[in-house]
């Protein structure tokens, strides 16, 4: 069957995302494993919409196969995981999701300040593991952090109580699991 290029750029898009977000899974895991610190840059992503996002494209179905696919430019592979796509209703789908609104996972201080809301359900992605995503984020909030020993610090410098003082932790369950 011969799909058309509109669909086929859809595919390599989903794929190139699929692809990102696991390679960026097993980064994270090897990093947060090590026993060295280190300093990496995060965005935020939102858990609930990630989480929606990953059921419409098959996520756990095809994440060792885009992570495998070499050549984005064999139409036979695209193909085969865009048959998927096309089985599972995926460009539907994630035109009713919608993009990412990660401005719930602040809060205003003031029209210029925003920190983040510990509240809300978020998880930490490495920002070279993003890249794909951003064009259908509607905001990015990215930040600066700390690993050591399996946690992931960052200073929420506009806390109202201790500026520049409060600490977050953004990770710090044994298990990896939760977040992904």
């Amino acid at each position: 069957m011969e799909i058309d290029i509109n669909k086929q750029e859809f595919f390599k898009l989903q794929i190139k995302r699929i692809k990102e977000l696991y390679e960026g899974e097993i980064s994270l895991k090897k990093i947060l494993y090590s026993k060295i610190e280190k300093k990496e840059i995060f965005v935020l992503f939102d858990k609930r919409w990630l989480d929606t996002w990953k059921s419409i494209v098959g996520y756990d179905l095809l994440k060792e196969k885009c992570r495998d696919l070499t050549d984005l430019n064999n139409n036979e592979e695209i193909n085969e995981i865009g048959n998927i796509f096309l089985k599972i209703n995926t460009k539907q789908k994630l035109e009713v999701l919608g993009n990412m609104d990660v401005s719930k996972l602040l809060i205003n201080y003031s029209e210029k300040i925003k920190f983040i809301n510990e509240k809300s359900d978020f998880i930490p992605i490495l920002e070279g593991q993003s890249s794909n995503f951003l064009q259908i984020m509607k905001i990015r909030v990215k930040f600066s952090s700390l690993i050591s020993f399996g946690k992931i610090f960052i200073e929420n410098g506009f806390s109202i109580k201790n500026k520049g003082k409060k600490i977050l932790i953004l990770y710090k369950n044994a298990s990896i699991k939760d977040y992904f």
